[in-house]
């Protein structure tokens, strides 16, 4: 009977400190997850999870047939994706990640690699883009319908 006790005892302590360790901030995410997070600017900005493993995201659900833009599409102004968030590495923008978006201004940071198919398409708004040194793929139409884009920035790379 002794014995019992004092391995539901022990079993217990494990348990309490097992808890106790881990972060009530720290969150577990996995291949396809999505989650939100702010910019610089105080925008709401949607992410989802390329690799876990590897720690990296992309801006944007990339799904054009819900709408899921990366941020509210009636925001108007300057735009800033984070370079990390959540701990993850920031390497893609996804399709229609800012389709149909208001905003005025758009920074993207060193470490995006990609820009997918239509990923700003009908950015009426949009006059001002700055593209990394580290990017390697523009996919088609992602900047299709920017008729007001007047400033793009492309690295010698």
């Amino acid at each position: 009977m002794n014995y019992i006790k004092f391995l539901v005892t022990l079993f217990t302590i494990i348990i309490v400190i097992a808890c106790g360790n881990k972060s009530k901030d720290q969150v577990l995410y996995y291949d396809g997850d999505e989650f939100t997070a702010q910019t610089e600017e105080g925008v709401e900005m949607r992410f989802k999870v390329i690799s876990a493993e590897n720690k990296t995201v992309q801006v944007g659900i990339g799904d054009k047939d819900n709408h899921n833009q990366a941020i509210d599409t009636k925001y108007k102004g300057k735009v800033t994706i984070p370079q990390e968030v959540n701990g993850f590495r920031v390497e893609s923008i996804s399709e229609y990640a800012f389709g149909l978006c208001d905003m005025s201004k758009i920074e993207i940071p060193e470490g995006v690699r990609t820009i997918q198919d239509d990923a700003f398409f009908m950015c009426d708004y949009i006059r001002e883009i700055k593209l990394p040194t580290s990017l390697t793929t523009i996919g088609n139409g992602a900047f299709a319908g920017c008729d007001r884009l007047h400033s793009i920035y492309i690295p010698r790379n």
